[in-house]
């Protein structure tokens, strides 16, 4: 076990190498580096990337503009004269070791610039200066002319964002995505924009419009019907809007986890003795805890449209969303996706295959939900959630999934025992997002650990109990273990890829810790038993 699980690891720092010389020698890769940087914080890494690629060439609008946002964040401007109210324009710094504004300047003045890129790239450049106005009218004649020149009206919608005027904006970024088939995203940003102005008029003209509706994405449709109480059409667009495709490489890396922990499931579920029965079951039971995140999503509109319960910045409220909002309904989808599976297994199955049933179906979700995390979220949390999330929802769903069994097979003497159990359980989950992800206790993440000791040993105890049962079995570490090597070393990989290598251990550290948790807790429970 010891050297399949050191060979595991050595694989994955190898991978790890490889996808790092990959992502240094594409720009493709190198752009994807670059904005995982920015999402993470690492702004000045990202600054350089974008500059690296723009002399390299070729220069494109998305390209330069995204440098501008970089090299602003990266060398904040700050000037006494604005502070004190003359309001002259303050003049950017350069920073140390940076690319300097007279570089960018120099870089701006090529005259071998495509006619698109020097213009907007200008505009966009003295964004904050004297010469904006005169730019400005360059770009909106540019924007207006038939055909319009490529990226001009999304980047003037984006300043009319700004400028606090999303009505101009979704008349430019429809103006965009229309005129070029590229740019089809813009079409769904207007309908998200029509969505946060709550302007349910235009947007069902807008969508039952043959040339926009096509292209507004399932996100606006799912909405739209969520307002108006529309059964058919939730029923119509809730699978759309829940499954799209994230990549490749989040794709396979989600994979790494749910297979590790789907042998570890099949061999606790003693799957060889009868597979006729158990096969159908465990399939059944994944599946239908993928397709739970749908009704989550459901839940999850409702109580942010029409309760408007949602995260605030306030320790307590938010406290109390994450318990109430995000642990109560995700822990309650679950358990309504495994209930099918409960007359078969209160007629043919014991209390070891509702674990594992109820384990299923939440690593079914988990494996869902984190795509999501990896496609939209900063690096740490991703990898954080990555690493413990998937154990995490399959033993909160297998306890509940337990409980309740007992509940049918008892009612009058486990009524009570089932509704502490489901509620300490959405206490649990949501204590663990909130010290995770909350915004407001940003420093506290590290509680969330606390909370994943707790629930590591409540579903080792439970499992003991249910193997005593119905028979030990194979031995559980050998998998396990290789299992959990498979994991750390498809994480390393991904994030070196994605980072480099010093920001990927950094990126991991949590998830580690996590990791480490669960490997103590499994070994000492499991060795001992």
């Amino acid at each position: 076990m010891r050297r399949i699980v050191t060979l595991v690891l050595l694989l994955g720092v190898v991978l790890g190498v490889i996808g790092n010389e990959i992502t240094l020698r594409t720009d493709a890769g190198l752009e994807l580096r670059a904005r995982w940087l920015q999402r993470s914080g690492r702004v000045a890494r990202a600054e350089r990337i974008y500059w690296d690629l723009l002399q390299k060439g070729p220069v494109t609008v998305p390209r330069l503009v995204a440098f501008l946002e970089v090299h602003r964040s990266a060398a904040p401007a700050l000037d006494p004269r604005r502070v004190a109210g003359v309001g002259l324009p303050a003049p950017k710094q350069d920073r140390k070791g940076g690319v300097t504004d007279e570089e960018v300047t120099r870089f701006l003045a090529r005259r071998d610039l495509p006619r698109e890129v020097a213009l907007l790239g200008r505009w966009a450049w003295h964004a904050e200066d004297v010469d904006e106005v005169a730019y400005r009218a360059q770009v909106e004649e540019a924007a207006d002319a038939t055909p319009p020149m490529p990226w001009a009206n999304h980047l003037l919608a984006r300043a009319a964002l700004g400028e606090g005027r999303p009505r101009l904006a979704i008349q430019r970024y429809l103006r965009e995505g229309l005129a070029f088939p590229a740019r089809r995203d813009d079409v769904a940003q207007a309908m998200r924009l029509l969505v946060s102005l709550e302007d349910w008029s235009t947007l069902q003209r807008a969508l039952a419009d043959p040339t926009i509706g096509p292209h507004a994405g399932a996100w606006a449709h799912f909405e739209l019907a969520m307002h108006q109480g529309d059964a058919r059409g939730l029923l119509r667009w809730a699978v759309p809007y829940t499954f799209h495709f994230p990549g490749w490489a989040a794709l396979a890396l989600c994979t790494v986890p749910a297979l590790a922990w789907l042998a570890f499931l099949l061999r606790l579920g003693l799957l060889r003795e009868s597979p006729r029965l158990r096969v159908p079951v465990v399939v059944a039971a994944f599946a239908l805890g993928v397709f739970s995140v749908v009704p989550t999503l459901l839940v999850a509109g409702l109580e942010e449209r029409r309760m408007h319960f949602v995260e605030t910045g306030i320790v307590a409220k938010d406290a109390l969303f994450f318990v109430l909002g995000v642990g109560l309904r995700e822990e309650a989808c679950k358990l309504l996706a495994f209930l099918p599976l409960l007359p078969i297994l209160l007629k043919r199955g014991n209390r070891l295959d509702v674990l594992v049933c109820g384990a299923l179906v939440g690593l079914g979700f988990a494996a869902e939900e984190n795509l999501g995390y990896i496609a939209h979220g900063d690096l740490t949390t991703a990898m954080a959630r990555f690493l413990t999330a998937n154990f995490f929802h399959m033993a909160l769903t297998a306890l509940a999934a337990d409980a309740l069994y007992e509940f049918l097979r008892a009612k009058e003497d486990r009524s009570f025992d089932f509704t502490k159990t489901f509620l300490i359980l959405c206490t649990i989950h949501g204590a663990y997002d909130f010290f995770l992800t909350a915004h407001v206790v940003e420093n506290l993440s590290y509680f969330a650990m606390a909370v994943f000791v707790v629930l590591t040993r409540n579903f080792l105890v439970a499992v003991d109990h249910a193997r005593v049962r119905a028979g030990r079995g194979l031995p559980l570490l050998p998998v396990f273990a290789v299992g959990m090597a498979a994991v750390m070393a498809a994480s390393f990989a991904y994030a070196v890829a994605m980072v480099g290598y010093g920001l990927a251990l950094m990126s991991m550290f949590e998830g580690i810790l996590g990791v480490g948790i669960l490997v103590y807790v499994f070994f000492h429970e499991l060795d001992r038993t």
